[in-house]
């Protein structure tokens, strides 16, 4: 089966359809290429996911596979009164190292604060904003409490994204770092989008001369 797939992707790799029939059926098998297959979809920048994932996987199937990589865009996000230029988005897999037990939501705290950290470390200091993610509680099917805390999930995808806007000031923009979780890789989904839309932009967003 894997390999009338991946035939049918190599007879016309410009085709995004076949190529994610193929990452979901990787994927369903709970194998890591389905992931790097959509990486190379992605038109954003992600090196440090690709590279971990390209240390794990075999390097005849990733020559094999890397014609499929789509050409970087810097991407648009098109909002109420704003268009947002996005120069960087970096995500990775919140639980793929995770070979035992629950997320809780102490433990995804954690994971929000070390995801806010990095933003920091990108942005030289500049402080990032958080779009709150929803916890999704996770049923626990015994009498006595989980020992490690309040099972939850939140969304599988840790994205940072740099964001950029124009005003009608052509000799300034102004520059946000901003930090979500997500149900896929890729660019922002519509929640995300929106959340976008409701931030005080003015106050958030760091001004600089172009």
């Amino acid at each position: 089966m894997e390999d009338e797939l991946l035939q049918a992707v190599l007879d016309a790799p410009e085709d995004d359809a076949r190529v994610e029939v193929y990452a979901d059926w990787l994927t369903d098998r709970g194998d890591l290429r389905g992931t790097y297959l959509r990486l190379l979809l992605c038109r954003f920048s992600d090196g440090r996911e690709m590279r971990r994932l390209r240390s794990r996987l075999d390097p005849t199937w990733l020559e094999t596979v890397e014609q499929l990589r789509r050409p970087a865009d810097s991407g648009m996000v098109e909002l109420p009164g704003r268009r947002l230029t996005i120069d960087l988005l970096e995500q990775s897999q919140l639980y793929a190292g995770m070979l035992e037990g629950l997320p809780t939501r102490q433990r995804n705290e954690g994971i929000l604060d070390r995801l806010m950290q990095r933003a920091r470390q990108r942005g030289h200091g500049q402080q990032p904003c958080l779009l709150q993610p929803t916890q999704t509680p996770i049923e626990w099917p015994h009498e006595r409490p989980y020992p490690f805390g309040d099972p939850a999930r939140l969304p599988a995808v840790g994205s940072i994204g740099h964001f950029r806007s124009r005003g009608p000031d052509v000799l300034h923009a102004t520059s946000l770092w901003v930090v979500w979780c997500q149900h896929q890789l890729g660019p922002p989904e519509p929640q995300i989008v929106a959340a976008l839309g409701r931030l005080d932009w003015e106050q958030h967003a760091h001004v600089f001369e172009i």
